[in-house]
């Protein structure tokens, strides 16, 4: 069972990592999502959903051009987690050049606001990096926004 609950786009915070694209649902100010999944005892609200690429986890040896899971960690009737699981849906895609989906391009045009937002932060600091990966910078104040993306997952 789900339950899509009734947070917009804008009660979510976006933000790059160093390994996903994140979204954190706000705790009170929305009806967050929520799942039931057999085993789990309970239904859960949604906390985070993340984007990694290339997939995190492979199906029969193959590995996808990118992972989105949601995290699922606050029981809804608030009884005890039982020793706090963390329960996890994932969805593999491939990003065949023969499929579009606007829905997920709503999901990365907010990933792109995030970016620019790091990227304007990171342009103070004297070297124009905000981290690093594998010995590169994460931003760089002279790259754009589709290029961190691209580079950077």
């Amino acid at each position: 069972y789900i339950d899509l609950g009734d947070c917009n786009l804008d009660d979510i915070q976006f933000e790059i990592t160093p390994y996903s694209l994140k979204g954190t649902y706000p705790e009170k100010s929305c009806k967050r999502p929520t799942i039931d999944i057999s085993n789990s005892f309970h239904e859960r609200y949604a906390s985070t959903f993340e984007l990694k690429v290339p997939s995190e986890h492979t199906i029969e040896g193959k590995q996808y051009d990118a992972e989105f899971y949601v995290s699922h960690v606050d029981n809804v009737d608030k009884s005890s987690n039982r020793d706090n699981l963390i329960t996890r849906t994932s969805v593999m895609l491939d990003a065949s050049k023969d499929s579009h989906s606007d829905y997920f391009e709503i999901f990365l045009e907010k990933w792109k606001g995030a970016a620019k937002a790091t990227e304007k932060r990171c342009s103070k600091h004297t070297n124009g990096a905000y981290g690093r990966k594998g010995g590169r910078n994460l931003v760089q104040a002279n790259n754009s926004t589709e290029e961190f993306i691209k580079d950077n997952g």
